[in-house]
């Protein structure tokens, strides 16, 4: 069963994951990803590095990825930045194994 809380309508010019908008952009900024302007460029990398570590990892587990994120967010600093390397420095650093 579908969790109502989480279910959201898109919305032209807010981004269905994060609820960005023109005026209130992510930090850093971000551009409309797609045609239809319901999901911004932080958002639509983040689910493409997730989709690689899922897709490129032995045994993931979306759960603890979720649990250290919250985490990890709940710990910085406000207004917060959170650097995600990009996919080519993932892979640097794991040695180009992936």
């Amino acid at each position: 069963m579908e969790d109502p809380k989480t279910k959201r309508e898109p919305k032209p010019g807010v981004c269905r994951i994060c609820s960005c908008t023109e005026t209130e952009p992510c930090t850093p900024p971000c551009a409309w990803a797609d045609e239809t302007w319901t999901l911004c460029s932080n958002c639509a990398e983040m689910i493409a590095l997730i989709a690689e570590w899922g897709f490129s990892s032995p045994r993931p587990s979306f759960a603890l990825l979720a649990r250290a994120a919250k985490e990890a967010y709940e710990k910085a600093p406000v207004p917060y930045r959170l650097v995600i390397p990009s996919p080519e420095e993932v892979r640097a650093i794991a040695g180009g194994a992936h």
